[in-house]
């Protein structure tokens, strides 16, 4: 049985700070839905029911396409491990580029990175979260990042 939170607690912000993947989901009118799956860059706590993620170039940008049509925004994330677990964020969202003041105020949360190196930073606004048992997801094991990511990061 699902359980609903209108608020992110710490067990979620735990949770989320432990996968290695999660995926975002957004739908603008008149577009196929866009479920996009991300790794590599944490997802930041930006505040109260606030979390932050940097989006670097290399793919397309559906997910702030999407955004600045109004669309809202569904994380998901989901154990592969020995507690399953499945952990959907459903956010108000905003796409913040290089020159926006809170860009900059949100950027030092990533160390190392320059805003050469990154297309937006997502801000999510958490309106409810929802967990689910997840015992319906295999077992993996997480072996590391790719190689070719190690550029988003260091040029």
């Amino acid at each position: 049985m699902a359980k609903l939170f209108d608020s992110l607690n710490q067990s979620h912000l735990d949770f989320i700070a432990a996968q290695k993947v999660f995926f975002i989901g957004s739908s603008a009118p008149g577009k196929d839905t866009n479920i996009s799956p991300k790794g590599m860059f944490d997802l930041k706590n930006a505040g109260p029911n606030r979390l932050a993620y940097i989006h670097t170039s290399g793919s397309g940008n559906r997910t702030a396409e999407d955004i600045a049509a109004g669309s809202g925004v569904t994380l998901m994330f989901c154990s592969f491990g020995e507690k399953p677990l499945i952990l959907r964020l459903y956010c108000r969202a905003e796409a913040l580029a290089s020159g926006d003041p809170r860009f900059e105020e949100l950027l030092p949360l990533w160390n190392g990175f320059t805003s050469e190196r990154i297309r937006n930073i997502f801000i999510f606004d958490v309106y409810r979260a929802q967990e689910s048992c997840g015992w319906g997801v295999p077992l993996f094991s997480y072996t590391g990042e790719r190689p070719e990511g190690n550029r988003l990061r260091h040029g």
